[in-house]
């Protein structure tokens, strides 16, 4: 017996062998693959060569070695980014057959309540057949489901029952492989599992799918709304993020109008619900429907304790609802700001704008670099622009804080009630250390650290977020100094501004829902990141012309917008003859001052609607409740009735101005306030 258990020994030995080599080879294979920068993951930001092989044939580029994503999955993300408003909005998701990627995504951002199933119980949160889900109906706003429905028989049942799943509105993100040649799914039940792979191509599939998926989804009750194809995104797109030519992904809506035969939201499996999602997420009754005509003094009474609706912050104009949460303050209609670029900054060039913004009564931010860049020869540079004939009104740029002259002008600034920000040490890289002292240097200076913080070109600085500021090993990390000096951060990436085909770039929160940016959040861990208005390659004189028309202006108005104007008050802001403000930006900007704006620098602005999203409001038809759950008082407090509807207390009674505003006064941290609607 002594040889057989030294036989099984030596087998065991060599199976820890072949798999320590295994080991070794994938490490010296990812290390290899992460030479370079020609990929980069959305999901978890990382970049190399190329991603890892995946897959039965192992085809190159495929899996992301940090977190898993896989070509589909990284197509989901960037159809969510430019898309959709799944970065901003509150949404309660369900993922069947979950993923490394997007299970780490939701669980950083703090807008998305998540759960998974599948029916390998190790897998997800929860253990569940498909065709059988056990969620009430009308629970999620978003079901995402890859590479699962192809591997289940009755795949019908399956969509119809993620389609009572869905909120009225709410959507569904498939992918399933599709044969383009294939016009019609080819499916037969008579052939067994031992010949799934040989007829199917896989061992777990069931059907080969054609072009009538589409129909397939449309006889589950599903509105196809989008089917967007890798190559929409530009040739940039698919390359960066190695996505596979033609592959595409289906988004099925389930109808507004659709009908009952799901339970209600008061059924008790909800409970089931939470209990998944390790968190409370109670599912309102939102008895909006039922409108009571009180006739007597009782019927006004118990009309008190009827079920109230809630209003997120995050939707403050929501048409389909009568009340609403101004995030601006003392009846205001819009905010407007300029946030500046230091760029091109030079004091001389700068004080004719700054008076006529003053003129008007604009306070912008305006930020400044802190110190020389390694160009400019510690000031040095001054001796060119002065000695070698140039001209010393247009020629100095990017002067900084550490200048005599500036530094007394970005002192008279601040007292006249501008916000001087910081756009980054200096125009060059900048390591750890210098951020630390361009820092203490500015509060030095003002007696305070910057509220704004904005990133220089990260094509050209290596502390840029999406560049090495986000990598704790190099020397020009810096995130964690970010968020521990606490100013509102704007990101040099493609997430920093709207996408310039979006109609109302110049808004905002038509584009985003809020200024902030919950992208760079996710993908950089920076607390505090925000976006500014406007389009790349255009933050001009011309430009800024052509963003706020008059047109503009008035719909930024109208639709209670949101502009924190991405800038360079450069050259370009200036008659060459008179170096005063171009006549036509002046008289533009005498038209903005004409509107009912709130016209205050974006670090104000920025901080209000951070507390404005702490706030509560719910109503039904006669009582309307404010709850401030955050840490600050709320000064001017504004809530608008769409339908011209007062409100009353104890002691005061409100009435609706011409937008239906009214303006409560303030609301302090943990205060409750009640209203009676008339």
């Amino acid at each position: 017996m002594e040889w057989i258990r030294a036989g099984r020994r030596l087998d065991t030995a060599r199976i820890g062998v072949n798999r320590t080599g295994r080991k070794i080879a994938e490490l010296c294979q990812r290390g290899w693959f992460s030479l370079g920068h020609n990929v980069r993951c959305p999901f978890c930001n990382w970049r190399g060569r190329k991603f890892l092989p995946h897959g039965v044939e192992k085809k190159t580029n495929r899996r992301c070695p940090r977190c898993g994503s896989i070509e589909r999955y990284r197509l989901l993300y960037v159809y969510l980014l430019r898309r959709t408003s799944f970065f901003q909005e509150r949404l309660r998701i369900l993922e069947v057959g979950p993923s490394k990627c997007f299970r780490n995504l939701a669980a950083r951002l703090p807008n998305i309540e998540y759960v998974s199933i599948d029916s390998n119980r190790h897998r997800a949160m929860a253990q569940a057949d498909i065709v059988s889900l056990p969620f009430p109906a009308h629970a999620f706003d978003l079901v995402i489901c890859f590479g699962v429905l192809e591997q289940v028989k009755d795949d019908l049942s399956a969509m119809r029952e993620i389609l009572r799943a869905l909120k009225p509105g709410g959507f569904a993100i498939l992918q399933v492989p599709v044969e383009t040649d294939r016009d019609v799914t080819f499916e037969d039940p008579s052939i067994g599992p031992d010949d799934y792979e040989k007829v199917f191509g896989d061992s777990d599939s069931v059907r080969i799918y054609g072009l009538d998926f589409t129909d397939r989804m449309a006889a589950a009750g599903f509105r196809l709304i989008d089917q967007p194809v890798a190559d929409e995104f530009g040739v940039q797109c698919l390359e960066t993020h190695a996505l596979r030519h033609g592959q595409n992904l289906y988004v099925g809506m389930k109808p507004r109008d659709y009908g009952p035969g799901g339970e209600s939201l008061a059924d008790p499996s909800a409970a089931h619900f939470s209990k998944i999602a390790k968190q409370s997420l109670s599912l309102k009754v939102l008895d909006d429907s039922r409108q009571l005509a009180p006739s007597d003094r009782l019927t006004r009474l118990l009309d008190v304790f009827r079920p109230m609706k809630e209003v997120s912050p995050a939707k403050a104009y929501d048409a389909a609802d009568e009340w609403s949460l101004s995030p601006f303050p003392d009846g205001y209609a819009f905010a407007f700001t300029i946030v500046h670029d230091a760029d091109s900054a030079y004091s001389r060039r700068l004080e004719p704008l700054f008076e006529v913004f003053d003129e008007f009564g604009f306070k912008i931010t305006g930020t400044v670099f802190t110190f020389w860049a390694d160009w400019a020869r510690n000031g040095k540079i001054w001796l060119e622009w002065r000695n070698n004939g140039r001209d010393g009104f247009f020629a100095p740029n990017s002067v900084p804080l550490v200048d005599e002259k500036e530094r007394e002008f970005y002192i008279q600034l601040s007292a006249r009630g501008h916000e001087i920000g910081m756009h980054t040490p200096s125009e060059t890289s900048n390591t750890r250390e210098d951020v630390i002292r361009a820092f203490e240097y500015f509060k030095e200076v003002f007696g305070r650290y910057p509220r704004i913080y904005v990133e220089h070109a990260v094509t050209r600085n290596k502390d840029g977020q999406a560049s090495e500021g986000s990598k704790p090993g190099s020397i020009y990390f810096n995130t964690d100094l970010l968020n521990a000096y606490e100013p509102w951060v704007w990101v040099d990436d493609d997430c920093g501004v709207p996408d310039k085909h979006h109609k109302r770039f110049y808004d905002i929160l038509a584009v985003n829902g809020s200024p902030f940016n919950t992208v760079a959040a996710a993908r950089y861990g920076i607390a505090k990141a925000f976006l500014r208005t406007g389009k790349w390659r255009e933050a001009d004189g011309d430009g800024f012309l052509a963003w706020y028309s008059e047109k503009n202006i008035d719909a930024l108005e109208e639709q209670r917008g949101l502009a924190l104007v991405y800038m360079h008050l450069d050259a370009k802001w200036l008659d060459v003859e008179t170096r005063e403000m171009r006549p036509a930006i002046k008289e533009r900007l005498r038209y903005l001052a004409s509107k009912n704006g709130w016209f205050i620098p974006a670090g104000v602005i920025l901080d209000r609607l951070q507390a404005i999203h702490q706030l509560k409001l719910y109503h039904n038809e006669r009582r309307l409740k404010l709850v401030n759950t955050g840490s600050s008082t709320i000064e001017g407090l504004t809530v608008t009735s769409n339908r011209g509807r007062g409100l009353r207390n104890l002691r005061k009674s409100w009435k609706p101005g011409r937008r239906g505003e009214m303006v409560l006064g303030a609301i302090h941290p943990g205060e409750t306030l009640w209203f009676n609607i008339d």
